[in-house]
């Protein structure tokens, strides 16, 4: 059968970091960035999503630890942006579903089949994932991580669940470059100029700071929020990526 999805916008992962940075800081210094709406830290006007996703720390927590070191100078200089928890870090694998406004629009049976997907996928994998992290970005929401998949296993699992998903009748949340591959680790709450300035002024002195790199163990299948809050998050299946 002939193929739903096809990766129609890949971009050389170092040009698109550099697109971004360009346009990133331009929204910054103008303040015209997106907003998320939080409450004494907590996530407000709740969605939900069935989503496939790598959780750093369970990867390695060396690594994870050096990224909140990275959060930490950010928090100095804008301490009132919002800061993903070392248990919320992740990367995002495939958004299963759309984003609802009730957990519970995401059926049990929608649930349980994208389970059986993800499962049969993920235990015929047979090439090990390894991704190296290099370098800190900004778009119009985030500060992340830059994350690179040197031989692209990443985007090549990640084709296969979308397509997947899509023959199956399901409605994925669609990246134009699956090669495009992040860590979300700070969210835009205000758009106060002095602190996305210092936000700009920092990070143009890490934009190719050397993080990491790991093997990916495991992926996860969750219900969750837009930043994975631990409150909000139930975990649906663990799926163990070969070693070798």
């Amino acid at each position: 059968m002939e193929k739903i999805y096809r990766n129609i916008d890949v971009m050389d992962p170092n040009q698109r970091n550099s697109l971004n940075w360009e346009k990133g800081k331009r929204l910054l210094y103008s303040g015209q960035i997106l907003t998320t709406d939080f409450d004494r830290g907590r996530l407000n006007n709740l969605e939900f999503v069935l989503t496939l996703v790598v959780i750093l720390e369970r990867q390695n927590e060396d690594l994870t630890n050096h990224i909140i070191s990275i959060q930490n100078k950010i928090k100095e200089v804008a301490p009132t942006q919002y800061y993903y928890p070392k248990s919320s870090m992740h990367i995002t694998v495939v958004g299963c579903t759309q984003f609802h406004k009730q957990r519970a629009e995401i059926s049990e049976e929608r649930i349980a089949k994208i389970n059986n997907i993800c499962t049969d996928i993920i235990r015929n994998w047979t090439a090990p994932i390894s991704l190296v992290f290099k370098g800190i970005n900004v778009v119009a929401s985030s500060v992340f991580v830059q994350v690179f998949s040197p031989d692209n296993s990443y985007g090549t699992l990640r084709n296969k669940i979308i397509n997947e998903l899509q023959l199956a009748g399901e409605d994925p949340i669609m990246q134009l470059d699956t090669n495009d591959i992040y860590i979300n680790f700070v969210r835009f709450a205000n758009r106060e100029p002095t602190e996305l300035r210092n936000i700009v002024s920092l990070i143009s002195k890490l934009r190719n700071t050397d993080i990491g790199a790991l093997r990916v163990k495991e992926i996860e299948l969750d219900i969750t929020d837009r930043v994975q809050s631990s409150d909000a998050t139930t975990v649906i299946g663990r799926y163990i990526l070969p070693s070798i």
